[in-house]
């Protein structure tokens, strides 16, 4: 049985060349961590194979997501999703007859909502398709709870900033409403986005859509809040200036 030691590499210019029992059989590329084969897998054994595999650079911090096409037949073929060469899932390729040839079912640009569908894939709370993905991505998560985002959105009456409650008695998501260097805050769970015709929403296209309708801009928990107390403000500029300046940071 011959040996994976027999396995021998020489860097050039183009990448890595590999050799097995002075036979080059591929050549890695250093920066995309491509393989080019310099002759069929079938012929080489298999852990020869996995052994050029094993070779290819890992880029800490760095992902490359692909989706390959693979043909099985004039008609038939797959779409494989790999990340960093490791292969996530596949999706059947049903070709058709267009102009006396045969073209896949999924153009270039629709190739995108495949990789999509691997790590969100409607089923994955039954079949957990996506943990193969997420076991890429994070190895040593061994069950860690993830960070959550925070997100930064523009509003028509200043940028909303929303994170997640770190307080139990204060659950949901919370938000700062900042605008000209002054910032305040609220839970989450008591904005609402409603359908309003007040004239303070500058943006045409925003009126339609509603603007910032606030129940309460102090901390409550949501057993303390009461259907009385949903105010909604029709003066931004006038709340804003109302807000004090916050204190500038010493040097």
């Amino acid at each position: 049985m011959k040996k994976t030691n027999d396995l021998k590499g020489y860097c050039r210019a183009d990448g890595t060349h590999w050799y097995w029992n002075d036979k080059e059989v591929a050549v890695i590329d250093e920066r995309t961590s491509e393989i080019e084969w310099c002759c069929r897998t079938c012929t080489l054994p298999d852990e020869i194979v996995q052994a050029v595999r094993e070779r290819k650079p890992k880029h800490n911090g760095k992902w490359i997501v692909e989706a390959k096409r693979i043909d099985h037949s004039v008609t038939q073929g797959e779409i494989l999703i790999t990340i960093n060469g490791h292969a996530v899932v596949t999706f059947a390729d049903e070709k058709y007859l267009k102009d006396g040839i045969y073209v896949s079912s999924f153009s270039d640009e629709d190739l995108g909502s495949l990789v999509v569908s691997a790590f969100w894939h409607p089923y994955d709370g039954i079949y957990h398709l996506s943990d193969w993905a997420k076991k890429i991505f994070n190895p040593k998560a061994d069950g860690k709870r993830i960070p959550n985002p925070s997100l930064y959105v523009e509003t028509p009456v200043g940028k909303l900033h929303a994170y997640p409650a770190i307080d139990p008695d204060y659950p949901g998501i919370y938000i700062d409403l900042e605008r000209d260097g002054k910032r305040a805050g609220a839970p989450l769970l008591l904005l609402d986005f409603s359908h309003t015709e007040f004239p303070e929403c500058k943006n045409p296209e925003m009126a339609e859509k509603g603007v910032l309708v606030c129940r309460c801009w102090q901390d409550v928990r949501q057993e303390d809040y009461k259907e009385k107390d949903r105010t909604v403000f029709t003066g931004y500029d006038e709340f804003f200036a109302a807000q004090p300046d916050e204190p500038e940071e010493a040097e």
